[in-house]
């Protein structure tokens, strides 16, 4: 028998779960709210979860928040929505995200931007696609700054990468350049406080127009990887997609054990 969502809205979360005076926004506190829920057993997979205006009852918090944080949860897998039935927790297997320093991060791409070169640049002012929208939770109106390039490493390319970011910001900092620093790197140097940030990477089949741009066979593997960043406010400040050969690129972490275990 299922549950009654509207009990246990009010018993997983409400006011008292969020903090007026927290640096972190409303949303994200919502958001983090329901992702508890989800990993405690609270709904499970397949299972609905409270309607918009329970949840805006049990948070006090407006309809926008609360539909910014369901759009966020739905785009990492957590949560889907049924036209007419309403909003389910996902049943397919999502790993809780890896919490990762921002300081390693814009070291890694640093890095890779030292290590590569850029070529065939383009720049475009234009209305923001669809999926740079959701990702940074834009209205239908907002211009954006669009920038293509192709990385190349020992004069072959590796692969292709789009960065989205509202115009008004864009306009703030120096124009694109084969040379320029990274983005999020010329956000910070122009007062841009960076805050949430999120990493996505998995795999594609290579189109026929990437195979060609890339100099591989289509239907070869592809690395793809995006990043969405957010400034202290929770403001959508950029978007990276990232196409990379799966036979060039390798993606490598360092791991540790804790402080607090030792060795057997």
């Amino acid at each position: 028998m299922a549950r009654d969502t509207t009990r246990a809205a009010a018993t997983a979360g409400g006011p008292a779960s969020l903090a007026d005076d927290a640096p972190t926004p409303r949303y994200y506190q919502v958001y983090l709210a329901i992702q508890q829920w989800i990993r405690e057993g609270v709904y499970v997979p397949a299972q609905r979860i409270p309607t918009e205006a329970q949840l805006c009852r049990s948070f006090n918090v407006s309809r926008i928040t609360v539909r910014r944080s369901l759009d966020e949860l739905e785009r990492e897998g957590w949560l889907s929505r049924q036209q007419g039935r309403g909003t389910f927790v996902s049943p397919d297997l999502r790993l809780p995200p890896l919490p990762v320093d921002w300081s390693h991060v814009l070291s890694s791409v640093s890095d890779l931007t030292h290590a590569t070169t850029a070529c065939k640049l383009s720049v475009k002012y234009l209305q923001a696609d669809e999926a740079t929208r959701a990702a940074l939770h834009m209205s239908t109106q907002t211009r954006v700054q669009r920038v293509s390039h192709l990385r190349m490493l020992h004069h072959s390319p590796l692969g292709q990468v789009i960065n989205w970011v509202p115009e008004d910001i864009a306009r703030r900092v120096p124009p694109p350049s084969p040379t320029r620093a990274p983005t999020f790197a010329l956000l910070e140097q122009a007062g841009i406080r960076i805050g949430d940030s999120h990493q996505e990477i998995g795999a594609q089949l290579a189109s026929p127009k990437m195979a060609r741009l890339l100099g591989i066979a289509a239907g070869a593997p592809l690395v793809i990887i995006e990043r969405v960043v957010f400034d202290s406010d929770g403001r959508g400040v950029e978007r990276t997609l990232a196409h990379y050969r799966a036979d060039r690129y390798r993606y490598r972490m360092a791991l540790r054990r804790g402080a607090g275990r030792g060795r057997h």
